[in-house]
Order: C-alpha cells, then structure tokens, then sequence
C-alpha cells in the first residue's frame, strides 16, 4: 500500500512541475509572438524578457522542483532548471529569428507552437514506478545525510551506546 502511495505521489510531483512548465512555456510563446510583430527590435527583446523571466520562473518551479526532489526524483536543483530552461527557448527562438524581417513572426509562432501539447518535448517523463532498488537506494542516501549532519553538527546519530540507527 505504501509503495502504491508512493508512486502516486511521484507522479503527482512530475504532474505539478509539468503543469507549471506549460504555463511558463505559453507566458513566453505569448510575449515572443508580440514582440515578433517588431523584428528590429526582437533580440534586444530576447535579452529583456529573459532577463525578468529568470526570477518567474524560478517562483514558479521552486515549490513543484522540491516536492520532485523529496518523491526522491534526480532534478536538478532550482538554479540549474531555471537556467536550462531559458538557455534552450533563447537558443531556439534565436535560431528563429535568423531570417529576414517578414518572415519573423511566423517562424517565432512556428517555434512557439512546438512548445506547446501534452507530448512537448519541453515537458518531463512520468517517473518509474517506486521499485525495491529505489527504495534500498533511498535508505543508503538517507544514511549518508544522517552521517553528514553528524560530522557536520558533531550530534551523534544513534543508540546510546553509539551503534549507528539505520
């Protein structure tokens, strides 16, 4: 029963963190198709945007990242997603915007529009399911940080006679 929870809880983790991806994925689609009806000025846009962009995005992943990271899911820490993210849409709305002026805003909706869907690219897998591997994997880590805290805070973890709990 406990697995099954688990699991659940895993893939309702990866659900949250994709459901934010999307909305932060369609706020750029929108802001890059209205900033394409102004070619000349589109890259220092590009800049602009994602500069500010930066800090929502960290805002709005911040909480579905950490219920990732405690389903015991190997995601990158806030910063590095954040920063992964924004350098793939700059790089391919860059790619984009090479071509001339009047063909900008279709290229910039093209590229936008293979962002979006249930089967984008951009969003995350399901996760496998919980399996006895993974569990002995998360006892070890679990451990590891228990011993950490100890060396690090001088608290001893265990029984009284200083044989180690785990």
């Amino acid at each position: 029963m406990a697995k099954i929870r688990w699991n659940l809880l895993r893939r309702s983790a990866v659900a949250l963190l994709n459901d934010t991806i999307a909305r932060m994925l369609t706020k750029e689609g929108k802001a890059a198709r209205k900033a394409a009806r102004e070619p000349s000025t589109f890259l220092a846009w590009l800049d602009a945007f994602y500069a500010k962009h930066h800090w929502t995005m960290w805002d709005a992943v911040e909480a579905p990242l950490f219920a990732c990271r405690m389903a015991d899911l190997d995601y990158p820490r806030v910063s590095e997603f954040v920063r992964q993210h924004i350098a793939r849409s700059k790089a391919e709305l860059t790619a984009a915007a090479n071509c001339i002026y009047a063909a900008l805003p279709e290229r910039v909706a093209s590229c936008v529009d293979a962002w979006g869907g249930p089967d984008s690219p951009r969003l995350l897998p399901p996760p496998a399911d919980f399996t006895p591997e993974l569990i002995a994997n998360a006892a070890e880590l679990w451990r590891r940080c228990e011993l950490e805290d100890a060396k690090r805070f001088g608290t001893p973890r265990g029984g009284d006679d200083g044989r180690e709990v785990l």
